[in-house]
């Protein structure tokens, strides 16, 4: 009479942990009493926390005629389940006399990954030399010691939509790496994702993404209008006007802008510091023209630097060099005679400070004579003084709008008839020394 054939004393697998195929293994079954071994049939069943397990569903059936011992590779189930096998031995005798099953001693699982870092940080947020310092914290091993890390570059051109840039190892000491490679262009943005990996080279299911950075352009370089750099730049104005223009800052997102200027060798002041020394005080977050005055300086050869500021890199540096001249006239004695010389060092002083305002020299009428120009002709070359000052005055009034800049409302002396006053020619004087 038959009898039932012996399960296998051993089952287990090798590995138990592993990316790749497992090998399932048995071995002391035997068959029964005219009932020998014909196959085996095997059996999994997976859990998702190792002790609820689903049912048993058909795996495989090997074919090992009165072996005792048998083995076939098998695969991990997906990442987070783990499987178990039976094996139960079926003999030539028929299902009534088939083994009981045998269950692996042990499961079979996927390695679990590293996890990723809990935080990172990418530094300077804006950066001026294409430099960026990763720094990352928190990553943990899984069944594996950490191996290395996977820096990931992500680059947008509009801080939403980011694609796959440049992709890095470290090692697993690494704590910190220094980008060199950002972009230096202030319309890209960047921002880093970090994995760890073990030596199985499986990353983190989860990475660590980094706040986003970008790359800050230098303000636009500032222009000084006057002093206009000629090499006859004059102004007889001990407290003169430096007249700037700052341009738009070069970032796409506006930054702040603030104007510093700088007279022979006295500090920085800047426009918001020292607004009331502007016409046009504060921060501008666009093109702007202003002017400058730097309180009494002495006579002699003066310099003026600018440069602005966007709250976090300096514009280039221009500078400007021109002279504070002594009046080349003396003011006018009641009952001085008025010579043509007199009219003549005017129109000279006019052109100089013309010329410290970027200006040619004015065009005049007539040419002074001594001896020659007419006395009646006289009231004409004081309205055509006037005329040239007052040219000025609207071009230096435009630019500072209209805000302690200059009055363009200058109430002229009447002139009469004849030879001008000195009165009619101290203002003169005085206007021309105020440009």
């Amino acid at each position: 009479m038959a009898t039932k054939c012996t399960a296998p004393k051993i089952l287990s697998i090798e590995p138990a942990i592993t990316e790749k195929v497992a090998n399932l293994y048995w071995s002391g079954a035997s068959g029964g009493t005219g009932n020998s071994i014909l196959n085996y049939e095997i059996q999994r069943s997976d859990s998702t926390n190792g002790a609820n397990w689903g049912n048993w569903i058909a795996h495989d059936i090997v074919s090992r005629p009165n072996f005792a011992s048998g083995n076939i590779q098998v695969n991990p189930p997906a990442r987070g389940t783990v499987r178990r096998f039976r094996v139960r031995v079926r003999g030539t005798a028929g299902s009534t006399y088939y083994s009981d099953w045998k269950i692996s001693s042990n499961t079979l699982r996927r390695p679990t990954p590293p996890s990723a870092p809990t935080a990172i940080t990418a530094s300077p947020g804006r950066y001026v030399i294409p430099s960026v310092t990763l720094t990352w914290s928190g990553a943990k091993p899984g069944t594996n010691p950490i191996d290395q890390y996977k820096i990931q570059r992500l680059i947008s051109p509009n801080g939403v939509n980011f694609m796959e840039d440049n992709e890095r190892l470290v090692s697993a000491s690494a704590t910190s790496y220094i980008d060199t490679g950002v972009p230096n262009d202030p319309h890209i943005y960047t921002k880093y994702r970090v994995y760890a990996l073990d030596a199985l080279e499986l990353q983190s299911s989860g990475y660590a993404q980094s706040n986003t950075v970008r790359k800050v352009a230098p303000p636009g370089v500032p222009e000084i209008f006057a002093p206009s750099g000629k090499p006859n730049a004059v102004t007889y104005n001990t407290n003169p006007r430096i007249l700037i223009y700052a341009p738009r800052d070069g970032n796409p997102d506006m930054f702040s802008q603030t104007v510093f200027v700088k007279v022979n060798s006295a500090g920085w002041q800047n426009s918001v510091t020292h607004a009331a020394s502007f016409s046009r005080g504060g921060v501008f977050a666009s093109a702007i023209e202003t002017i400058y005055r730097p309180g009494e300086i002495p006579i002699g050869t003066a310099s003026v630097s600018v440069k602005v500021n966007n709250g976090i890199v300096d514009s280039e540096q221009p500078t400007r060099n021109f002279t504070v001249a002594s009046p080349p006239i003396d003011n006018f004695e009641s009952g001085t005679p008025v010579k043509s010389d007199h009219i003549r060092v005017l129109r000279e002083m006019m052109d100089k400070v013309c010329s410290y305002y970027g200006r040619g020299s004015y065009s005049w009428n007539q040419e002074i004579i001594p001896g020659k120009t007419q006395i009646r002709d006289w009231p004409l070359h004081v309205r055509e003084i006037r005329s040239a000052i007052m040219s000025l005055v609207s071009n230096i009034f435009a630019v500072g709008g209209g805000v302690s800049a200059i009055d363009p409302n200058i109430e002229w002396l009447p002139l009469g008839h004849g030879r001008p006053r000195a009165d009619v020619m101290n203002q003169l004087v005085d206007v021309i020394m105020t440009l």
